[in-house]
């Protein structure tokens, strides 16, 4: 078996057990996996017949790729990096898959920024190992916030600290031109951050929300009569919570156009994606806050206690991602 289909192979067990983990997928452990199992064996299948499709040939390693014996170590060294953070990693993994309605796009964040970070290693045509003693001071400061942070809890504290000592790994791995390289992987870690959904609150995205929703229920000929973020009906009161503002959408949109900018090239495309992602994450909700409201009028108030209701919330993130990319 090729060193390739290893790497895919490894690459779709990945997949799977993160649309598994992924709040995007049902509770239960059997039904999330098994669509884990199938997306990824779609993208494996899909690989392998492109792989019989193209006439592969060995390339030799470049120059200060890491061997076997040189990549054990640092294994040793994540090893005991994620165990220094594992009370920040344990709290990551809990914020974002707490609800859909908040830091859902965080789980998936790792992945990226492994696979940009992985992506410039490899294209950097100088492939000359180097180290940096300057990284002991980054992980030092890292290090010291997660030992406080063990002492207040205040779990911000041990996130700051670990996004610190990534430079600082970067620079005793690989030292300080490739660790610039990865400047922008490194910058797109800050988007991990989970953000409590009540900030939305501070951001007037409800009110903006329920002050759209209510001229288009107007339009529709339906009489509303808006209070603040309550919508007053003939078919009882519907009230644009913090869950429903649209900032999970926002946020996680935000980070996919990110994440889009640097994977394009021309200026154009990346103030194109910036402006358009607000636009868009908004928007979306607006549409689905009002596809909410019409649905449980016409069909009942227990309508918003089903399913649907996460699901259109997924849908508009959906809508969203087809739209920046």
């Amino acid at each position: 078996m090729s060193r390739d289909t290893l790497r895919d192979i490894a690459l779709a067990a990945a997949g799977a057990l993160l649309i598994a983990l992924s709040p995007l997928t049902p509770n239960e452990l059997g039904p999330s996996l098994g669509i884990g199992v199938a997306v990824a064996g779609l993208w494996l299948l899909a690989r392998i017949r492109r792989r019989r499709g193209l006439a592969s040939t060995p390339e030799p390693a470049p120059e200060g790729a890491l061997a076997l014996g040189d990549l054990l170590p640092w294994l040793g060294v994540a090893a005991l990096w994620a165990l220094a953070f594992w009370p920040t990693i344990r709290w990551l993994y809990d914020q974002w898959t707490a609800s859909l309605w908040s830091n859902e796009h965080g789980i998936f964040m790792p992945f990226i920024i492994g696979y940009l970070a992985w992506t410039i290693l490899r294209n950097d045509p100088v492939g000359t190992r180097q180290s940096s003693t300057l990284g002991f001071w980054p992980l030092g400061v890292g290090l010291s916030l997660s030992f406080l942070d063990a002492l207040l809890e205040t779990r911000y504290l041990g996130m700051l600290g670990m996004l610190i000592t990534l430079p600082g790994l970067s620079l005793l791995a690989f030292g300080a031109r490739r660790t610039r390289l990865l400047g922008v992987p490194m910058v797109l870690s800050l988007l991990m951050t989970p953000v409590p959904v009540t900030l939305s609150t501070h951001l007037y995205l409800r009110y903006a929300t329920a002050w759209a929703v209510e001229p288009l229920l107007r339009g529709l000929g339906l009489p509303v009569f808006r209070e603040d973020t309550v919508m007053h009906m003939s078919s009882g009161v519907f009230v644009v919570a913090d869950a429903c503002s649209g900032f999970a959408t926002l946020y996680a949109s935000l980070a996919v156009a990110l994440v889009l900018v640097f994977l394009v090239r021309k200026p154009s495309q990346r103030i194109l994606i910036l402006l358009a992602a607000p636009i868009l994450a908004i928007g979306a909700n607006i549409v689905r806050v009002l596809a909410l409201i019409l649905i449980a009028h016409y069909g009942g108030r227990w309508t918003l206690d089903t399913p649907l209701h996460e699901a259109t919330g997924v849908a508009a993130f959906a809508i969203v991602l087809l739209a920046l990319f």
